[in-house]
This record gives structure tokens, C-alpha cells and sequence, in this order.
């Protein structure tokens, strides 16, 4: 071979990646805290990029976590890990237990205001709903037909009262009083 002639670039995955491919290949989905264990445990490091035969390794040892019940230091093992590495994992397993600690710290810093945000977002459209319905009832002439039932109502009502009252008013049937 020439000295002249370059080897092809390996094809590197992002962590995304590599979490992807074992999940779709095992048919489960790994979390992200469990794949930080399981990176530790198989010898491999926290990285921006992984080979394929480092993604090979990661997919191999959550096999043996998943499919076959291994524990993380049963993996370890496997891959000739020495438990001094124990540390390690647990350091790693902190780590990422901060950063989910963090994140959910701003969630719940944020939730009072989405809230608020949402609560008025329901009430602006409450009563752009409400004001359409309204419009929507008035331009369908439903209003000033129920208003000319609910007068025609009253007068009827009104006049047979008045007529009670003129009856009962009549000089014919006042009684007049002693003395």
C-alpha cells in the first residue's frame, strides 16, 4: 500500500444515536441514567462520539443487562472491567443524577408560570367563545323572536291582572261599611 493513500473515516455516532440503535436492536427502550451505567460497566467513557465496535460493545452489554438478567457487575466483568471501577459508575450515576436534579428544578420553577400563561390563555378564549355564541345568537334573529314570546307573555299576564282588578274594583261588588 502507498503511504499516499488515506483510510476511510470510521462512521461515529453521537450518544443519541448509540442509545437508539440498542434500543430499536433490543426492542426496549434504555434510559438515559440506566445507559450512563451501562456505558461505565462495559469500559466505555462519556463521549460526544462512539465507534461502531463501541457501539457494538454498548448494544452487547444491554443485551446482558436486558435480555439476559446480568447485573451491572456481572457486565463489568464480562467486559474485564476491574470492580475498582465500581466508584466509577457510582460517580457517573451521581452525575446524572444531578443534571436530572437541575432540570427538574426548572420545570417546577417554570410551572407557576406556564399556569398563570395557560389560565389566561382559557380565559381569553372563554370569552371569545362566549362573545361568538352571543353574536352567533343575535344575528340568528333568536333573541328578538324569544323577546317578543317573553313580552307577549308579560302583557298577557299583565292585562289579565288589571282586568282582575277592574272587576273587583266595580262599585257593584264594594261593601260598604256600618256607620
Amino acid at each position: 500500500m502507498s503511504a499516499n493513500l488515506k483510510k476511510p473515516k470510521e462512521l461515529m455516532l453521537d450518544s443519541s444515536q448509540l442509545l437508539a440503535i440498542a434500543s430499536k436492536q433490543l426492542g426496549t427502550k434504555i434510559a438515559l441514567i440506566e445507559a450512563g451505567k451501562i456505558l461505565v460497566a462495559c469500559g466505555l467513557s462519556d463521549s460526544q462520539e462512539y465507534t461502531a465496535p463501541e457501539c457494538d460493545r454498548f448494544t452487547l452489554a444491554c443485551t446482558l443487562i436486558k435480555k439476559q438478567g446480568k447485573t451491572l457487575e456481572e457486565v463489568s466483568v464480562h467486559f474485564g472491567i476491574k470492580h475498582e471501577d465500581k466508584a466509577l459508575i457510582e460517580q457517573v450515576h451521581g452525575l446524572l443524577g444531578q443534571i436530572s436534579s437541575v432540570q427538574a428544578e426548572h420545570i417546577r420553577a417554570a410551572l407557576p408560570k406556564m399556569a398563570a400563561e395557560q389560565l389566561q390563555e382559557v380565559k381569553a378564549l372563554f370569552w371569545r367563545m362566549t362573545a361568538r355564541k352571543l353574536r352567533q345568537y343575535v344575528d340568528s334573529k333568536q333573541l328578538d323572536e324569544e323577546i317578543r314570546q317573553v313580552s307577549k307573555s308579560i302583557l298577557a299576564t299583565a292585562g289579565k291582572y288589571l282586568g282582575l282588578l277592574r272587576s273587583n274594583s266595580s262599585p257593584k261588588n264594594l261593601k260598604t261599611l256600618p256607620g
